[in-house]
């Protein structure tokens, strides 16, 4: 095929002779695809989970001079200067987890609940190894509580929407088994602006532990 440029990497690499030979048509996952690219292509860059960096010449690469260490990755959540390139996972409700509907096949519980409800125990209670190469995600920090569990985040409406919008904490009215939030436990969540910090006009509610 003429000009089939994206092909090259199905035989060879961009290394000298005699590892001119090396490919990248066999890597099974995007992870493990990226990091033979780069791993074979001298002064080339990849985006990819901090985990899979584990070989020469393959270095993880600070950003404005903020290395991508576990610690600086979960500073998403704490305080200081977080890795710029960290992301959170998030698993999401645009009604609220509290305004799910029953529709689940067993009487009285709700189908995308106890799925929810899976998603912020499994990873937690020791079911769920998220930091192994199955899944290369870095675990959220414990904060105060010193055991890891899930959070919830909510929207800051006042930064969003204005100050005259009811700055509701969407985190607060969580079912049992969904993680509500607190203004105590060392922890960015809920409608925090920081670590147990809330918005302006509110203040923590230190027998609820909500921003109220």
């Amino acid at each position: 095929m003429v000009g089939a440029f994206y092909r090259i990497h199905t035989t060879r690499s961009g290394l000298l002779p005699p590892n001119h030979t090396k490919n990248c048509s066999d890597a099974d996952d995007a992870a493990e695809q990226i990091r033979c690219l780069v791993r074979h292509n001298p002064c080339s860059t990849g985006y990819t989970p901090l985990a899979t960096i584990d070989s020469t010449p393959i270095v993880a690469a600070p950003v404005n001079n903020v290395a991508p260490t576990i610690a600086n990755v979960q500073k998403l959540v704490l305080d200081g200067t977080p890795y710029p390139l960290a992301r959170k996972l998030y698993l999401n409700s645009i009604i609220g987890f509290d305004n799910i509907p029953d529709v689940g096949a067993d009487p009285g519980k709700d189908a995308e609940i106890e799925l929810a409800k899976c998603f912020a125990s499994l990873p937690f209670n020791g079911t769920i190894n998220v930091a192994s190469p199955a899944y290369d995600l870095i675990p959220l920090p414990a904060g105060t509580s010193g055991v890891p569990t899930g959070l919830c985040e909510d929207f800051d409406l006042h930064a969003l929407c204005g100050s005259s919008s009811p700055n509701v904490n969407g985190c607060a009215a969580n079912p049992t088994g969904i993680p509500t939030s607190s203004c105590t436990n060392g922890l960015r969540d809920g409608i925090e602006i920081g670590v147990d910090l809330c918005p302006a006009g509110l203040s923590c509610n230190t027998t609820s532990k909500q921003c109220q």
